[in-house]
């Protein structure tokens, strides 16, 4: 009997352009930067390299960027694909092995009954898109609805967002 060959893995990844600035601890995605930008540091502006990660049981600040899907029955999945199928029928394939990259940059693999499907995905931005160490782990996105409408869905599910920067520190303030 003839093996296919395993796949390369290819994590779904998303190129978009915004500003990744620094403020009070948290990494902001800021998709068009104003005066108001002036209180953090810009770490990154431009084309982002972005991809998501899917967060662990019990350990909410790991997670895995799937770039291979192995399902119980031996067949291989990449890309979207494998996405999709990680996302919407985890339930089928709680044995599949998740293989990628952790958002440490470490090598993983783990099965899906090990992912907590019910949190939302941790999103990240490599400088490269070859990385697969993040340079940083996004909290928020600062978009309007014009913006925010041009953008993946995946993103603006995965990230609370805010129409402007001003609105964003005032539900910081309230933290404090």
């Amino acid at each position: 009997m003839r093996r296919r060959p395993i796949p390369d893995r290819d994590p779904v990844t998303d190129t978009i352009t915004g500003s990744l600035v620094t403020l009070n601890g948290e990494t902001l995605l800021i998709i068009t930067p104003t005066a108001d930008l002036t209180a953090g540091s810009t770490r990154m502006t431009g084309a982002l390299t972005v991809r998501y990660g899917f967060r662990y049981f019990g350990k909410p600040h790991l997670s895995v960027v799937l770039g291979l899907l192995a399902l119980d029955y031996g067949e291989m999945q990449t890309g979207e694909r494998a996405f999709e199928t990680l996302r919407k029928q985890y339930g089928r394939y709680p044995r599949a092995d998740v293989i990628g990259y952790r958002n440490d940059g470490v090598d993983e693999m783990t099965v899906a009954k090990n992912l907590d499907m019910d949190l939302p995905l941790h999103v990240h931005i490599y400088a490269q898109p070859a990385d697969t160490q993040p340079i940083a782990t996004i909290s928020a996105l600062i978009a309007t609805d014009e913006e925010a409408a041009t953008l993946p869905t995946r993103l603006t599910e995965a990230l609370p967002r805010f129409q402007t920067m001003t609105a964003w520190q005032a539900t910081q303030d309230g933290d404090a």
